[in-house]
């Protein structure tokens, strides 16, 4: 059994700002070693990675490569699957059940661990102090130690804000309540590829544009070229070393203008914007408590070196 942590004169000994893999993760274990824990998230435990990333992308990425099995090793196994039709809105909702199911996973250890937790937005307005404003009310909790995991957001282009219909993030990609026939997708790191291998395979027509030289510019360049390979192969078209410089909305849905290696026009149903994330920084500390932001992330060293006593946790 863990020795539990001596008690201070704070309510908790640990407030969690964020719910998150970051968050939650680190609330769960300071529970298991006895401390008292309060953990504010504004939306749903689990945050942007259970509820809007890795894990339910990753259920669409198992529908759609059981879709493709389907259509192009069928036959090689004497079964012959003709006509294949696609229920867009059950694979969608699918996704979305797996979350629900693994939200209240989170909450269940939270329960048992005896880490308390409510739905709200949490700022700090002192050193140990934490105003939290939920649905009905506002309140004040104080806290020995404060953990900032508050995440990340897509980054709209600066021409071309996000309108959640025609110009979507990965939020609405997995949840669009019609499959598109023509999708664009900007930025081909792990987020864009994810979304373009996904819809590929449910058979809408994907082109990814990308400013670096190749796909997943951020790994090693066997694998991006090995993957641009298997992409080129399927039907995806890659617009490689090429900025998007205008998105236009039209009737049919956007026009995105390019230039770069390959200067072109792309017509599509929407366009998904992946090329990259914002820190959720903003009202995280109120204007009197001095906690320096570089790059729109919260650094554990700005952060010891403005906090006394190392009472905030980056």
């Amino acid at each position: 059994m863990p020795t539990p942590t001596p008690k201070s004169s704070h309510q908790f000994d640990l407030i969690v700002i964020g719910g998150g893999p970051a968050g939650y993760a680190a609330a769960i274990r300071a529970g298991q070693l006895g401390m008292r824990v309060f953990c504010v998230e504004k939306e749903n435990l689990g945050g942007t990675c259970l509820n809007w990333g890795c894990i339910p992308t990753k259920a669409l990425l198992e529908d759609g490569a059981f879709i493709r099995k389907l259509r192009n090793d069928a036959p090689d196994h004497g079964v012959l699957v003709d006509n294949i039709r696609l229920d867009f809105k059950k694979i969608i909702n699918r996704s979305r059940g797996i979350t629900v199911k693994l939200q209240r996973g989170v909450g269940s250890l939270f329960a048992k661990y005896n880490v308390k937790h409510e739905i709200g937005v949490g700022q700090i307005v002192a050193p140990h102090k934490v105003k939290i404003t939920g649905a009905a009310e506002a309140k004040e909790i104080s806290a020995e130690n404060i953990l900032i995991a508050t995440g990340a957001r897509a980054t709209p282009l600066p021409f071309a804000a996000f309108d959640g219909q025609k110009i979507i993030s990965a939020r609405e990609a997995m949840t669009l309540p019609k499959q598109p026939k023509r999708l664009a997708i900007i930025g081909a790191g792990a987020i864009g590829c994810e979304f373009a291998d996904f819809y590929e395979a449910i058979g809408t027509e994907v082109s990814i544009v990308e400013m670096l030289p190749h796909l997943l510019p951020n790994e090693d360049e066997e694998v991006s070229t090995l993957l641009e390979r298997v992409f080129s192969k399927r039907g995806i078209k890659l617009f490689l070393k090429t900025r998007t410089d205008k998105i236009e909305k039209t009737d049919d849905g956007v026009r995105l203008s390019l230039s770069g290696d390959t200067p072109t026009t792309i017509d599509a149903d929407a366009v998904l914007v992946a090329a990259g994330v914002t820190g959720n920084v903003e009202n995280v500390v109120a204007p009197s408590v001095k906690v320096e932001i570089f790059k729109n992330r919260f650094p554990i060293v700005a952060i010891f070196r403005h906090v006394p006593q190392r009472k905030f946790i980056g």
